[in-house]
């Protein structure tokens, strides 16, 4: 584990912006096991991605938000000693490159991200998936912190998911580990998911924009977002309200599986859509009791303590945790 004194640049990569801070760690070692404290996050900004001007424009941001960082870490007498990058998309373990990413991103995909900041910064640099570093925050300072094996839903404009082992992010073979958006589910039969498959994927009906398709699939009506699909269904729409119910049941199920196939210690729910109160997750919950085995259905299911700076915090954890 790096010393006492170091510190780190961290950015989070989203489809709406690009947000970039310092990250110091407090740590102190007891039994021969060091005990990861309170995490300082310095000097957090953000930006606007403009994904729609491409990804080569996406990377300039990205370098620049690094530089930025950089420099504040220099005038503060304390450069920095890595960089850890959370990014929307999927990551190739081997290159620290973008695999694969959605539309939302057009020209991700492919862009060389630790090769670019490393040119740049000539510092080590690490890259995961967002969702991925806001797992590991969970894992190592938030509501996990006690868990050896998590697996994270983050259930926002779309569906991620991420399993972290020992304070490890578990990514696979090809970085596609813990992407749960894509697991099928039969109430999604036929709807397009955002990865372009009509598969059934769960995100196609347990997202943000899964529930509007889902709610316009059952009723032929059009909603703009999901804040208004909860409106709707807190002032009395029955068939909103079902939506939600017939959404959480599936994302319940699909979780039982996950868990009935890796037993983890914790679930961890996430993102906009369950931070919005308790319409998919109440739901949710009861489609877990029903098709976890009995063993499993002790799993504790529990929403994400982290809000502020969480993919930050992981991202840097994560740059500190590769220098052992």
């Amino acid at each position: 584990m790096s010393n006492n004194n170091a510190t780190y640049g961290a950015i989070d990569i989203g489809g709406t912006k690009v947000a970039s801070a310092i990250v110091n760690f407090d740590r102190s070692a007891t039994q021969g096991r060091s005990d990861i404290l309170e995490p300082i996050v310095i000097d957090a900004q953000s930006e606007p991605t403009h994904a729609k001007a491409g990804g080569d424009a996406v990377l300039k941001t990205v370098i620049n938000a690094a530089r930025r960082v950089a420099t504040a870490a220099h005038n503060r007498g304390t450069p920095l000693n890595a960089l850890g990058i959370g990014s929307a998309g999927v990551i190739d373990p081997a290159t620290g490159s973008i695999s694969q990413a959605t539309d939302v991103m057009p020209g991700w995909k492919g862009q060389p991200l630790r090769h670019a900041l490393q040119d740049a910064l000539d510092i080590p640099v690490t890259v995961i998936n967002d969702v991925g570093a806001h797992a590991l925050c969970e894992a190592t300072f938030g509501a996990a912190r006690y868990a050896s094996c998590v697996v994270m839903a983050a259930v926002g404009t779309g569906l991620g998911g991420a399993i972290v082992i020992e304070r490890e992010l578990y990514e696979g073979r090809q970085g596609v580990a813990g992407h749960i958006g894509h697991i099928v589910h039969p109430l999604a039969e036929g709807l397009p998911c955002s990865c372009g498959s009509h598969a059934g994927h769960i995100e196609a009906i347990a997202s943000g924009y899964g529930l509007c398709q889902l709610y316009h699939h059952t009723t032929g009506e059009t909603v703009e977002n999901a804040y208004q699909l909860q409106q709707m269904a807190e002032n009395g729409n029955k068939q909103a309200a079902q939506t939600y119910t017939k959404a959480g049941q599936a994302l319940g199920e699909t979780l039982a599986g996950i868990a009935n196939t890796i037993d983890p210690d914790m679930i961890v729910l996430s993102g906009s859509v369950v931070k919005a109160g308790s319409l998919l997750t109440n739901s949710l919950r009861e489609g877990f009791a029903d098709t976890a085995l009995p063993l499993v259905r002790s799993c504790s299911l529990r929403i994400a303590e982290r809000a502020d700076h969480a993919a930050l915090i992981g991202a840097a954890f994560r740059a500190s945790h590769s220098r052992q």
